[in-house]
């Protein structure tokens, strides 16, 4: 199912008039980590960051941050890194130019 481009267009711009402030304090190149979840862990996430370590990624835990403090480290994104999965859909507050790495498991059907 294909949602229209107003319905993430507009939740954007929501976001974009009222939770601006805190920006500055959010990383612009991250990697969801899943270490605290039961599936979909990323096993290496540390040597991730630790090979492209010129792209400065830093390791965020999307549990630890309230929803505000979501919208405003994926209005800030420029490079994402993560698995598959929900934390992913705040990729509506993005901007158009974010890089968006997403990390699928081998032998997962798409279905």
């Amino acid at each position: 199912m294909t949602y229209p481009t107003y319905i993430f267009n507009t939740l954007n711009e929501i976001a974009r008039q009222n939770i601006l402030p805190g920006l500055a304090n959010m990383p612009s190149n991250f990697i969801i980590s899943r270490a605290n979840a039961t599936a979909r862990n990323l096993l290496n996430e540390k040597a991730v960051a630790e090979h492209f370590s010129h792209l400065q990624l830093q390791i965020v835990y999307l549990e630890k941050l309230n929803f505000t403090e979501q919208v405003q480290l994926f209005m800030n994104a420029q490079i994402i890194i993560a698995p598959h999965g929900a934390g992913l859909t705040n990729l509506t507050y993005c901007k158009e130019t974010a890089l968006v790495i997403e990390l699928y498991p081998i032998g997962r059907n798409f279905n």
